[in-house]
């Protein structure tokens, strides 16, 4: 496809996409709606790469579980702290502007940095205890294995988490084919 032709699709969509409102949803629901598609798509490959990598037995069934512990920590926490955010900052930025919005979000940012924080050292201080719990059929090495995996996957509560957070604000932005391009 040349630049020609380039030039001419991004015209077209743009007469597409403009005007009313009806329009302007629709246009940004598909620019969603293709990049999840794309990213699902390179999740899957993802998936497929992990499966080549460590096969079946206990390096999958380690991966597995010492994914789980952090996916379930940035599940839980992060979306709460959005679901209560949210709605406060867009009446924070709509009544008393982007300036006290920007302070109310800085504000959030470092109380939610400090407890993801908290949450990252219980996750990995607490792991010796409770891996034994969640695997019952684990032997010792396949826990050593898992926790060795946990320790290397804890970061990715706070880098997710606040990945989550400024998604919700890019969100609140209408900013959503960034959100939507970020991997599961």
């Amino acid at each position: 496809m040349g630049t020609g032709q380039l030039g001419r699709l991004a015209r077209s969509w743009q007469q597409l996409t403009r005007g009313s409102t009806a329009r302007q949803i629709f246009g940004a629901a598909t620019v969603v709606a293709g990049v999840t598609l794309l990213v699902k798509g390179l999740a899957i490959a993802k998936e497929f790469t992990i499966a080549w990598q460590l096969g079946t037995g206990d390096g999958i069934d380690a991966f597995l579980i010492a994914f789980l512990i952090p996916a379930f920590v940035i599940n839980v926490v992060a979306n709460s702290l959005n679901a209560a955010l949210m709605p406060t900052y867009i009446q924070v930025r709509e009544q008393q502007g982007r300036g006290a919005a920007g302070k109310l979000l800085g504000g959030v940012c470092w109380v939610s940095l400090g407890l993801l924080g908290l949450l990252m050292l219980g996750v990995a201080g607490l792991a010796p205890w409770y891996l034994p719990r969640v695997a019952p059929g684990f032997g010792a090495a396949k826990l050593q294995l898992t926790l060795h995996l946990l320790w290397v996957m804890v970061p990715l509560i706070g880098i997710n988490g606040m990945a989550v957070l400024w998604g919700a604000v890019l969100n609140a932005g209408e900013q959503f084919a960034l959100v939507a391009i970020a991997p599961p």
